[in-house]
């Protein structure tokens, strides 16, 4: 099992992930799966180029090879806020839930998001 942030090459997986999770569990998510189908490749692509360590945003992938599960961290930019993140979104495909992926997820971007 590979842990890393999602770069540009993974906004398709991440689109499929996604998909995968609005159509098993529509009520987990914010937006609807016709609201999602506008994010496009370029869109998810320009999302995560821009999350990073410094922007206080994080998209952290579960791979085995293929992405089966995500984690979504995002920082909070008001002044006052700045030492706040919130787990926007965590995902990991039903097949693989269970065996502590998700648990490791949060860790992993849990650690990242301190830094």
């Amino acid at each position: 099992m590979e842990y890393r942030e999602l770069n540009e090459h993974d906004a398709k997986a991440y689109i499929k992930l996604k998909r995968i999770g609005l159509e098993s569990h529509p009520e987990s998510f914010v937006s609807s799966i016709d609201e999602d189908k506008s994010a496009n490749t370029l869109t998810i692509q320009k999302r995560i180029r821009e999350a990073s360590i410094k922007s206080g945003d994080i998209i952290l992938g579960a791979f085995n090879p293929n992405l089966i599960g995500v984690i979504s961290i995002t920082r909070d930019h008001r002044t006052k806020r700045l030492h706040k993140s919130e787990l926007h979104g965590m995902f990991v495909i039903p097949e693989y839930r269970g065996k502590g992926i998700g648990k490791t997820l949060l860790e992993k971007g849990l650690a990242k998001a301190k830094k």
